[in-house]
C-alpha cells in the first residue's frame, strides 16, 4: 500500500525538480535518459552533443544513439501537470500533452496584435 497523499510535507517541488531538463532547467519535453540515468529534454540534448561528447551534469561520455525514453510512471506523472499560457492576458491552462500545440496557435494569435 502507498503512503496517504495527505502526509506530504511539502508542495512537491523537489518532485517537480526530478521532472526538469539538466540542461535549460524547465520541465522536461520529449524526455531523453542518458546511459547515466540524467535526463534531458531531446532538442537540448542533441545541441550539446554537437558541441560535445559528454553529459553535461557528469562529464561521462554519452552517445547520441545510446539513450532511452522516460517510463510510463514518468508519462503518467507529466501528464498530471498543467501549464499555464505563457502569455499574461491569457487564462488558458493545457495539459501536458497538448500544450506546445495550444502555445503555438497563441503565438500566432499574439503576433497579429
Amino acid at each position: 500500500m502507498g503512503i496517504d497523499i495527505d502526509r506530504l510535507e511539502n508542495d512537491c517541488k523537489d518532485f517537480i525538480n526530478c521532472l526538469t531538463c539538466q540542461i535549460c532547467h524547465g520541465i522536461l519535453l520529449d524526455t531523453k535518459i542518458a546511459q547515466c540515468d540524467h535526463y534531458f529534454c531531446n532538442r537540448c540534448i542533441s545541441k550539446w552533443l554537437e558541441e560535445h561528447g559528454t553529459c553535461p551534469e557528469c562529464r561521462k561520455p554519452i552517445m547520441a544513439n545510446g539513450f532511452t525514453t522516460c517510463s510510463i510512471f514518468m508519462k503518467r506523472a507529466f501528464e498530471s501537470l498543467k501549464i499555464k499560457c505563457q502569455y499574461q492576458d491569457c487564462d488558458m491552462v493545457s495539459s501536458y500533452c497538448d500544450f506546445e500545440e495550444r502555445e503555438n496557435i497563441h503565438m500566432e494569435i499574439y503576433k497579429l496584435y
